[in-house]
């Protein structure tokens, strides 16, 4: 909630020009650090790691790239290269912004981010693609139904979970960074039945405290829908799942806003596919960015249009638009 108000205040005082200003303060953030790191140990060896990073993705990490590794960071900046791709028009108006995104997003490298972003982006490139061929009711069925798929395919993934999945995985010598001992620390507070109720909000996060016998202290669940799922309840989780992804998609894409709503949904896959094996729920930053760029998809196109406007007032730049846009119909 406070994610989404501080992104309403960006956008209430800028308009759509407050993703940029956003953004420009992230990449100020992030290169403080990366050019902290590089005057300790020298631009050319962190260049030397970089590229060893990317050229191995991320097989091979080196002490200056671990240093640079800002977890939420990858996750955010994820966010608004997918706007630039999807839209390329931004490119043109951002190159410089969009070169730093995209330095800073490899620096901070998560594959599973950069997975997210590369399935979120085909998946909104085709829907743009085939929006030009087909109306708005049809693109926004089909966003409704690979939603829905998703749906039972997470709750497949909950189950395989609970299965000991990731047990099986380590056994069998792939690395899951501590996944499967968290899962299974996790086992015994739910079940997978429609019967199960959840243990209420947060219950997750203070088990992970309690964990005994961790090396590291352990705050999360590595899965932001296992953790919603032994919360809430498997009704619960379906009741989060659906405004989580079907509300919101088509919240922004109403009177048919399909460029927006295929954006949303873009992104909302991207924090999918994220959520599957790390915490980004619980990160504010990227919460913040997020409702940013949802609440942006034809924000200022919305406000001159909208029939009400609050205490009455419509600024003159607004009002000028507003009236050449209307004039242009006629």
């Amino acid at each position: 909630i406070s994610g989404a108000l501080c992104a309403g205040v960006f956008l209430y005082i800028w308009g759509e020009k407050g993703i940029w200003r956003y953004l420009t303060a992230v990449i100020i953030a992030n290169f403080m650090t990366i050019l902290t790191i590089m005057l300790q140990n020298g631009v050319s060896e962190y260049m030397r790691q970089f590229i060893t990073l990317v050229s191995t993705f991320a097989r091979v990490t080196g002490p200056l790239m671990l240093k640079a590794e800002v977890h939420e960071l990858a996750f955010c900046l994820g966010g608004f290269i997918l706007l630039m791709l999807l839209f390329p028009k931004y490119i043109k108006e951002h190159p410089i912004l969009f070169a730093l995104a995209g330095f800073g997003f490899l620096s901070a490298f998560k594959r599973i981010a950069i997975l997210a972003l590369a399935v979120a982006f085909v998946a909104g490139f085709l829907l743009l693609r085939f929006s030009k061929i087909r109306n708005s009711y049809h693109i926004s069925k089909i966003i409704s139904l690979v939603l829905i798929v998703i749906t039972v395919l997470l709750l497949g993934y909950i189950a395989l979970v609970k299965n000991d999945f990731f047990t099986d995985l380590e056994l069998s010598g792939v690395e899951t960074s501590g996944r499967d001992v968290i899962y299974r620390h996790l086992n015994r507070f739910y079940e997978f039945s429609p019967g199960f109720t959840g243990n209420g909000m947060a219950f997750t996060v203070y088990q992970m405290k309690q964990m005994e016998g961790a090396r590291i202290a352990v705050v999360s669940a590595h899965n932001d829908f296992l953790m919603m799922f032994i919360d809430l309840g498997f009704v619960g989780f379906l009741f989060w799942y659906l405004a989580f992804t079907v509300v919101r998609t088509k919240f922004f894409g109403r009177e048919k806003h399909i460029r927006a709503e295929i954006f949303v949904f873009a992104l909302v896959l991207m924090q999918i596919i994220n959520s599957c094996t790390d915490n980004t729920l619980l990160y504010p930053l990227f919460s913040l960015t997020v409702a940013m760029l949802m609440m942006s998809s034809d924000f200022d196109k919305r406000v001159r249009n909208a029939d009400r406007r609050f205490f009455g007032f419509i600024s003159e730049a607004n009002k000028s638009e507003a009236e050449r846009e209307n004039s242009h119909g006629q």
